[in-house]
């Protein structure tokens, strides 16, 4: 483990994964309640997030075989940077002409895009940085980056709101991109085998190389299982925590603080729920999941039977904990079972697939914001 921990390439990765996450969340507690704020319509809201969705998983696939032939580090690097770039722009548009759902959805659209292949390139490299026999290390140490963006992205994010502004609190947010760009640059390690594989395979139909992750997903039944999980996990965390952000804001009428701290208190379940990695460790990883999944119904039922804002982060503190261990545990065994030359193309589908129900989320939220909102005083 202490190998892992001290291994130059991997606290890069680790440090640039915090920035990213970092980035994630203040843009995820930013965007929303801006454009609440402007339109009063959490049907926007929710279209806007529907539209890069939709942008983001049609792109996926190829995304992924695109990424596999070339050098991982250099894609990470050039489209995290067009990342911060994008969200400098944002800031400016928000900034001179105020808030244009249209422009703003394109700028949102290309930020996504280019998060998303910065992020394939990122997944495909974790086992050649940490190791396949260190995986589960790894994936608890990310999962951890993860547990402090949580805790800290949100809290901050509300902050920003509401002491300096939107447009400075996405200028921070570029800036804090660009300081991921930076770790990112600091890796070293040699990906020459993915390059030759890539010119290997430079003669064979794109759609066909791009479509041979599905193809493995479907022909091993850890796959198949490991995947359905995923789906839950992410159905789940988009339709609930996207749920409990306009819960909070247009039931409760809480202010943006309130609703920064509740939901940096799932960073604070997701880190007990690191302390606990060693007995998930040691349990057939089916039953574990299923496991982490009735803790995650519990944490939800917490937060359903509550208006008080202290129980309402203890649920999404067991409900965001359970469900970051079953996302170190998903990982691990998708990794684990996912050669490297097939590495890249494999998570394009997994997480397309994956995505497909975070989308459906999505859509199902948005009725229910429209209950919400027919119902609010």
């Amino acid at each position: 483990m202490k190998q892992t921990l001290f291994n130059k390439n991997f606290i890069s990765l680790w440090t640039w994964d915090l920035f990213t996450l970092l980035v994630v969340k203040l843009r995820g507690i930013i965007i929303p309640l801006v454009i609440l704020n402007a339109t009063s319509s959490s049907q926007t809201v929710a279209s806007v997030s529907l539209v890069q969705q939709v942008v983001i998983f049609s792109l996926m696939i190829p995304v992924g075989a695109w990424v596999e032939r070339r050098r991982k580090i250099k894609t990470a690097v050039i489209f995290r940077l067009l990342y911060g770039v994008g969200l400098f722009l944002l800031a400016v548009v928000l900034t001179v002409g105020g808030l244009h759902i249209t422009l703003m959805t394109g700028l949102l659209v290309f930020v996504s895009v280019c998060g998303m292949v910065a992020s394939t390139a990122f997944n495909a490299m974790i086992p050649q940085v940490a190791g396949r026999s260190k995986l589960l290390q790894a994936n608890t140490y990310l999962e951890g980056a993860e547990s402090i963006a949580t805790l800290i992205g949100p809290a901050i994010g509300g902050y920003l709101l509401g002491s300096v502004g939107v447009s400075t609190a996405l200028f921070i947010a570029s800036g804090v991109s660009i300081i991921s760009t930076i770790c990112a640059m600091n890796l070293t390690f040699d990906d020459h085998h993915s390059h030759c594989q890539a010119t290997a395979t430079k003669k064979a139909s794109f759609w066909r190389h791009s479509l041979e992750g599905f193809n493995y997903l479907r022909k091993y039944p850890q796959q198949v299982i490991n995947t359905l999980i995923y789906c839950v996990l992410e159905f789940s965390t988009v339709y609930i925590e996207m749920s409990l952000l306009f819960y909070t804001t247009v039931n409760l009428n809480l202010s943006e603080n309130s609703v920064g701290i509740i939901f940096s208190s799932a960073g604070i379940g997701t880190i007990v729920s690191l302390l606990m990695v060693n007995f998930f460790k040691h349990i057939n990883w089916v039953k574990a999941l299923m496991i982490l999944l009735t803790g995650a119904t519990l944490g939800t039922a917490i937060m359903i039977m509550s208006d008080n804002h202290y129980m309402i982060g203890l649920g999404m503190a067991i409900f965001d904990g359970s469900l970051a261990m079953g996302y170190i545990i998903q990982s691990t065994i998708h990794q684990g079972l996912s050669p490297d030359n097939i590495l890249a193309r494999a998570g394009s589908a997994y997480y397309l697939i994956g995505g497909l129900f975070s989308m459906i989320g999505t859509a199902l939220q948005d009725s229910y914001l429209i209950c919400l909102t027919d119902t609010s005083p």
